[in-house]
């Protein structure tokens, strides 16, 4: 039986992975139904939740809203 190995460490993020504070900020707005709440929660202004969505947005190439 092979042993598991376990990491210290989190693995690095790959050139293709999503910005993980736009996916949390997406996250937040589909969850709590808006930017001004997820705004709240994230404890970031609402113009800073909107500029992750635009970024995630983009990555993905895709309109979210």
């Amino acid at each position: 039986m092979k042993k598991t190995e376990q990491y210290d460490e989190p693995l690095p993020m790959l050139p293709n992975d999503p910005p993980l504070r736009a996916v949390r900020a997406f996250e937040a707005i589909a969850r709590l139904g808006g930017i001004s709440a997820a705004a709240n929660e994230l404890m970031i202004s609402p113009s800073a939740v909107s500029h992750q969505l635009k970024t995630l947005e983009a990555f993905l190439q895709m309109p979210l809203t």
